[in-house]
């Protein structure tokens, strides 16, 4: 019994708020990861470049782009136009 609700952990409502929760949770990690890996290679991300990968909700796209990390020399290059 989850706040006092019985049953509250098989409602429909409950579980969509459980699952949005997880993929903002996958996806929050995930730009902590590029970021993560991105500043060990290039250094700490610009102001501009930070916003750019706390804006991305995609998370197969940070994922690509953390693939990408090994082929790049920059945080510039990263993120361009082909990024």
């Amino acid at each position: 019994m989850l706040l006092g609700i019985r049953g509250i952990e098989e409602s429909s409502v409950y579980q969509a708020i459980l699952k949005k929760g997880i993929a903002e949770g996958r996806t929050e990690m995930a730009r902590e990861i590029l970021i993560h890996l991105g500043s060990k290679k290039f250094g700490p991300p610009r102001k501009q470049a930070r916003a750019r990968i706390e804006g991305l909700e995609d998370l197969g796209r940070l994922e690509a782009l953390t693939d990408r990390i090994f082929d790049v020399a920059s945080w510039d290059e990263l993120l361009g136009p082909s990024g």
